[in-house]
């Protein structure tokens, strides 16, 4: 049921059936692989969508959350900053204000949307 390859520089042995990695596999069914192979992929998507909504602040590196709203941010230690650019965003001039309410840059002023989801594609 297990094949070694034969290449020197490989030598991973895995299964003849799934080709799932000896080391993954053992102890367990090639169902219960795939079922595994599911969840860390689930978990590794959900990990990436909650990685779009948390920051670190640029000036003390805490975690921000931005839960809604607009994406001028505030941390507890004074700084301000842009959730789409990471960029240092000392009051609103560097948000486009006027033109644009989708895209994480304005295609006027070329400023950063005030309101744009950063989980939304789009520019």
């Amino acid at each position: 049921m297990w094949v070694t390859c034969p290449n020197p520089g490989c030598e991973k042995t895995t299964c003849r059936k799934c080709r799932g990695l000896w080391e993954e596999h053992k102890d367990m069914t090639c169902d219960e692989l795939a079922e595994k192979d599911n969840v860390k992929y689930r978990t590794s998507i959900e990990e990436k969508m909650t990685a779009a909504l948390v920051q670190k602040c640029p000036n003390c590196a805490v975690s921000v959350m931005k839960m809604d709203g607009c994406n001028h941010l505030f941390c507890r230690c004074g700084a301000e900053f842009c959730h789409l650019c990471r960029g240092a965003a000392k009051g609103y001039d560097h948000f486009c204000m006027i033109h644009c309410t989708t895209g994480p840059r304005c295609r006027v002023c070329g400023k950063c949307s005030l309101w744009m989801d950063p989980t939304v594609g789009g520019s």
